[in-house]
């Protein structure tokens, strides 16, 4: 079973290293996984999109590469979280959430920064940066006419934060600005690199999930 442990500031940690017999050194690793591994995913892919935008033009060559170490970090934390994840566990009612940070964000209407995975988000969470992560290969040897590197990968990895975040959003509203998220880079990614009626479909994908959300 994981140990849930409530610490200061309402922050819910679970650790699953139980289920290693090795030495200390492996618990700690468990640990700092747990730990690191459910914000940085997101966080670096959003931090990486404006990290691009500060390299200086014409620099193709560095900016597919940053494109393809963050996703390429991010898939590696994601799979080590998938690694550790107790396939096994229980609990008493839904949702049965591992890797919990539970912590207050806007006070006055009571929404928090509530994010975890469970046996369903799980698959769709690696699945995204390991989708992330190819597109970012694909990326490094051709890039959709008309070019513009920069905003292209920019603007791809905002759209992962955005997928990522809606696998493991537990609060609404949380929810609704990771899924909001991923409505700004989808439609410049249709509208400028999409094919024939491009346009068109940008601006119907927009309006289909806008009203859809709402």
């Amino acid at each position: 079973m994981p140990v849930i442990e409530t610490r200061p500031f309402e922050v819910a940690t679970t650790l699953r290293c139980e289920s290693f017999t090795y030495a200390h050194d492996v618990e700690v690793l468990c640990a700092a996984i747990d730990l690191l591994g459910r914000p940085a995913d997101v966080v670096a892919h959003s931090g990486g999109a404006l990290g691009v935008l500060l390299v200086p033009r014409g620099d193709d060559r560095l900016v597919k590469g940053i494109g393809i170490a963050i996703t390429g970090v991010c898939l590696a934390l994601a799979i080590a979280i998938a690694a550790t994840y107790d396939y096994s566990a229980t609990c008493a009612a839904p949702p049965c959430l591992q890797f919990v940070l539970n912590v207050q964000w806007i006070p006055v209407i009571g929404a928090r920064y509530h994010v975890g995975i469970d046996g369903i988000s799980m698959p769709l969470y690696v699945l995204t940066f390991l989708l992330g992560f190819l597109c970012a290969i694909y990326t490094g040897r051709y890039v959709p006419e008309p070019g513009r590197i920069k905003a292209f990968v920019a603007l791809t990895l905002l759209l992962i934060t955005g997928m990522a975040g809606t696998f493991i959003a537990f609060d609404l509203i949380l929810f609704f600005v990771f899924w909001e998220l991923v409505l700004v880079p989808m439609y410049f990614l249709i509208g400028v690199w999409g094919s024939a009626n491009r346009q068109y479909a940008s601006i119907k994908f927009f309006l289909y999930t806008l009203f859809g959300s709402v």
